[in-house]
C-alpha cells in the first residue's frame, strides 16, 4: 500500500494542512509474488490465477505520520507509514492459512512539492518511497505482510480543482524491486522487474474537512524471476474504489475506501478490500 498526499501552500511561513489534502492508497503484494509461484513441495495450496479471488476481506489498515518544512522554497514534508493487517485465505483458498505477525514493511517517504498554487487549486509533488523490510515474514507461510526485500517508488502526483468542490488528481509511479534471498520452502532467490502504476480519482468536496472520492488504478509489469528462471507472471490489473476523507481535527485525518479487483492478469484476484488509515501531521 502506498500513499500520495497533498499539503498547502505556506502560511505565515510555515505550511498548514488543507482540508482537501489528497490520500489515495496503492495496493502492493504485501504476499509473496501474490501467491503465484507455490513450493512444488505444498501441493494442497493452490497456484494462482486471474479467475480465483483472495480472501473474502483483506482488512490493512496503517499508522502515518508526517512533518512539514521549507528547503530551498520548497515544501517538503517528510514522513513514514506503517501497514498493519492480517491475510487469511477462505474459501477455495483457506489451505493458504493466515499471515503471521502484524505490521508490513516501514515506509519512509519525503514529497516535494514543484507546484503549490492554492488560488488556481493545482498543485504537482514528486514523492521518493523507500520500503524497509521490517514487516514479518517467514519463508514458510505461503502470507506474509513483509516481504523480505527492499523497494524504491518513485512518485509524481498532479491535483487540479476544476470547479470549488471537485478536484481531479493524476498519479504515476515506478518501483524498483530488491532481491529476497529467502523465498519458498527452498530459500530461492527472488528477482523482479520494475512495475508501473498509473491512478485517477476525482474528489468532491462535502464539507471543508469531509470529502468523497473515486478512481481506479492500473498496474503493469513486475515479473518475477525465482532463481533466474523467468515466471511469466508480468502484471496487467484494473482496480476501483470509493472512498471518504475526514478531518476531525486540523492535524488529523481519519481515511477509508473500499476497493476491489476489475481485472486481473497476474496473481490473485481480490473481491472486497478495506483500507482504514489514521494520519497524524506535526
Amino acid at each position: 500500500m502506498r500513499c500520495v498526499r497533498r499539503w498547502p501552500a505556506r502560511r505565515h511561513g510555515r505550511p498548514t494542512l488543507m482540508p482537501a489534502t489528497m490520500s489515495h492508497c496503492r495496493r502492493d503484494p504485501i504476499w509473496p509474488l501474490s501467491m503465484r509461484n507455490l513450493p512444488s513441495a505444498t501441493p494442497s495450496m493452490p497456484r494462482a490465477t486471474s479467475s480465483r479471488v483472495i480472501p473474502d476481506w483483506t482488512r490493512p489498515y496503517s499508522f502515518c505520520a508526517a512533518f512539514t518544512m521549507d528547503i530551498a522554497g520548497l515544501t517538503v514534508d517528510p514522513q513514514f507509514l506503517l501497514p498493519l493487517g492480517q491475510l487469511e485465505g477462505k474459501g477455495d483458498t483457506h489451505a493458504l492459512g493466515k499471515s503471521g505477525g502484524a505490521a508490513g514493511d516501514l515506509i519512509l517517504a519525503a514529497t516535494v512539492w514543484l507546484v503549490n498554487k492554492p488560488k488556481s487549486n493545482t498543485y504537482f509533488g514528486i514523492t521518493p518511497f523507500v520500503y524497509v523490510p521490517t514487516g514479518s515474514y517467514d519463508r514458510t507461510r505461503p502470507l506474509n505482510l513483509g516481504e523480505n526485500r527492499w523497494k524504491f517508488v518513485l512518485q509524481g502526483g498532479f491535483v487540479k480543482g476544476v470547479t470549488p468542490k471537485i478536484s481531479i488528481d493524476l498519479v504515476g509511479d515506478v518501483t524498483f524491486y530488491g532481491k529476497n534471498n529467502d523465498f519458498g520452502s527452498s530459500s530461492a532467490r527472488l528477482t523482479q522487474s520494475a512495475s508501473g502504476q498509473f491512478q485517477a480519482f476525482a474528489r468532491y468536496q462535502l464539507k471543508p474537512n469531509l470529502d468523497f472520492r473515486v478512481g481506479g488504478s492500473f498496474v503493469t509489469g513486475g515479473e518475477t524471476r525465482i532463481d533466474g528462471i523467468r515466471q511469466q507472471d508480468q502484471a496487467s490489473n484494473w482496480k476501483g474504489n470509493v472512498g471518504m476523507a475526514w478531518f476531525p481535527a486540523k492535524t488529523v485525518q481519519l481515511l477509508a475506501t473500499y476497493g476491489r479487483d476489475i481485472s486481473v492478469r497476474s496473481g490473485f484476484r481480490e473481491s472486497n478490500r478495506l483500507n482504514l488509515r489514521l494520519l497524524k501531521v506535526f
